[in-house]
């Protein structure tokens, strides 16, 4: 009987889908996913089930809406007794595994007084990576785990070198605007530490058993912070100007006016109403080359396995727990329903072992949400 395919299940944060070269971006440079886009499938409509980083995760690995699974905002944690994506395939033979951010939990203890967190107290992070007797976490045989704050395994990875994990700004920082290279080399940066890990799970793997591997990217997640060389790959006076409307300020929600016109009061109350076009182009420059060291980091994914025999016999899926509005209406970050923010990337790449009629049968412009992935 032949043996189920392997799973490689990789994972944007903040990516929207026209941030890619496959989804017709002319600037980025993303050779990797393009490649994947132009042999499987590249889903166009596919959206975020909630355009926030915590309940959408949820969503992708319940298969259910945050109003269902409990997880309805960054900072609470799903219940254990959720039935996941890796408990399933788990109970169907497959070894799983997961590196990088899955934010099932808080980050934070945040303030009992509600206060907002403007440069958090060092002490008040939270370790994502579970203890050793917590196996199987949420379905997960093994973890290696890192959060936007970095403290953990990955902070101690950082100790161990010489660097100090909280010399970089993290998503709690102020401002969350910030362009700035990361004092942390390429070789030894979060985006590359997530891709090592998961190479570390094929080394260990055990031949007899299919696997499903979550690799999961903290980035592009702000603040826009990649490290050398990819803080210059891009120039800021090539870049694409967003698109607005003045008039659709009038008609906002009091959260979108909130967020627009805050100059203080919380970490992404940067003053949006005050950027110019440079800003936004600086912006813009800043995400994309956090995007290219991913797909940099997806080919190194995709040589491990071809070396190991494994490419063939691997179903490959590439998404994002959402979108970023990269100065659309003149706002930033997440947290808006309007589409550069809902709408996420889905590449969706059969094994070479399949017939190629498996491909085509799929429908691209189907209407999806983030809810469909486990089904």
């Amino acid at each position: 009987m032949k043996s189920p395919p392997n799973i490689l299940f990789i994972t944007a944060d903040q990516l929207r889908a026209d941030a890619l070269g496959c989804y017709g971006n002319p600037v980025i440079q993303t050779p990797h996913l393009d490649a994947l886009a132009e042999r499987g499938v590249r889903f166009e409509r596919m959206f975020a089930a909630y355009p926030v980083c915590a309940p959408n995760r949820a969503s992708i690995v319940t298969g259910r809406y945050p109003s269902v699974h409990r997880l309805r905002t960054n900072g609470q944690r799903l219940p254990e007794s959720e039935l996941t994506l890796m408990q399933i395939l788990r109970n169907t033979g497959y070894a799983t595994y997961g590196t990088g951010k899955m934010h099932f939990g808080p980050q934070w203890q945040w303030p009992a007084d509600g206060r907002p967190i403007r440069d958090p107290d060092p002490s008040t992070a939270i370790s994502p990576q579970p203890p050793e007797d917590a196996y199987p976490w949420y379905g997960f045989d093994r973890v290696a785990l890192t959060e936007d704050h970095r403290m953990g395994p990955y902070g101690d990875y950082l100790a161990e070198r010489g660097y100090n994990v909280w010399d970089e700004l993290h998503s709690a920082s102020h401002p969350q605007s910030a362009t700035v290279r990361s004092p942390f080399p390429e070789e030894h940066h979060q985006t590359t530490w997530i891709t090592d890990r998961a190479i570390d799970c094929l080394d260990e793997h055990p031949a007899d058993r299919p696997f499903f591997l979550w690799v999961s990217y903290v980035h592009p997640h702000h603040p826009f912070n990649p490290p050398a060389p990819y803080d210059t790959m891009y120039d800021p006076a090539a870049m694409p100007l967003p698109t607005w409307d003045e008039a659709e300020v009038q008609g906002w929600p009091d959260a979108y006016k909130k967020k627009f016109f805050a100059r203080s009061g919380g970490h992404e109350a940067v003053g949006l109403c005050d950027f110019a076009a440079e800003d936004w182009q600086r912006i813009t420059a800043y995400y994309y080359g956090m995007i290219s060291q991913i797909d940099a980091n997806i080919g190194r994914l995709l040589e491990a396995l071809r070396v190991r025999g494994q490419l063939d016999n691997t179903l490959l899926v590439f998404t994002a727990d959402h979108g970023e509005n990269l100065g659309d209406h003149r706002l930033l970050f997440k947290g808006t329903t309007y589409d550069c923010v809902t709408r996420v990337p889905f590449i969706l790449c059969p094994p070479r072992a399949t017939p190629s009629q498996a491909a085509r049968c799929a429908t691209p412009d189907l209407l999806c949400s983030t809810i469909d992935v486990l089904p």
